[in-house]
């Protein structure tokens, strides 16, 4: 394989795994609909069907056998055309986007496989949080295929959604559930109270007058006293 085959491999191999996560993401999720009109939200809302879970919930949830097929597919295809390729540029382009396209469907499913692994424990708690909670959220949405989950607008131009268990802060015990937040279990934003400065005056009371400066006292200079010549001294001795 020569130099130019494993930079253009490179590329299609990127490529692959790009068309690979698209691909998934697409099938995972559900297309927007309903309008609003305050805020900045793109005039969409985030309503799933009966039994389906938040778009952002969706992508991290474990594969279903939809998903799999999809992102195996895919990776297979290029693969096997590549065996009917004479030109070895091609038949390499088309090798590494399948290869990428693998590695990326692969990856995914290891990600499913340590949280079915782990995700009861506190280092998976740790390391697959999303992963946990979308999985969570998805069970009880298989569970309950008639319920329906209310509308919010797109995480990805409002942020998490304040009803929606998802690690808020403390939110709701159960955040890991995926189940909605309820307003008793949201946590009560306690007033802060500055303190008085000064109570006495906050009650009416005046205020004592401030103690007048002490005056700067210099002591007096202690008088120096000349001493005149001793008379025995002034006198010649004969």
């Amino acid at each position: 394989m020569t130099g130019g085959e494993l930079v253009v491999g490179g590329i299609t191999g990127v490529l692959g795994y790009v068309g690979a996560d698209v691909l998934d993401r697409f099938l995972a999720t559900h297309a927007l609909a309903g309008t609003v009109t305050t805020g900045t939200q793109g005039g969409s809302l985030d309503t799933p069907a009966a039994g389906q879970v938040y778009n952002y919930q969706a992508v991290a949830a474990p594969m279903g056998i939809k998903r799999w097929g999809a992102g195996l597919g895919v990776a297979a295809v290029p693969i096997i055309l590549a065996g009917f390729i004479k030109g070895p540029m091609a038949r390499s382009s088309l090798q590494f986007f399948g290869i990428g396209a693998l590695l990326r469907t692969l990856g995914k499913g290891a990600t499913d496989l340590m949280v079915m692994l782990t995700g009861k424990g506190a280092t998976g708690m740790r390391l697959y949080a999303d992963e946990i909670s979308a999985s969570n959220a998805a069970k009880n949405a298989a569970a309950s295929p008639t319920a329906q989950l209310p509308s919010v607008a797109p995480v990805a131009l409002s942020g998490i959604p304040q009803q929606v268990g998802r690690r808020i802060g403390g939110c709701c015990a159960n955040c890991a559930s995926g189940l909605p937040c309820t307003n008793a279990a949201k946590p009560q934003m306690q007033q802060q109270v500055p303190p008085q400065a000064n109570p006495t005056r906050a009650a009416g009371v005046p205020a004592l007058p401030a103690p007048a400066p002490a005056s700067n006292f210099r002591p007096s200079p202690i008088p120096k006293v000349v001493l005149g010549t001793p008379s025995w001294r002034s006198k010649r001795v004969a």
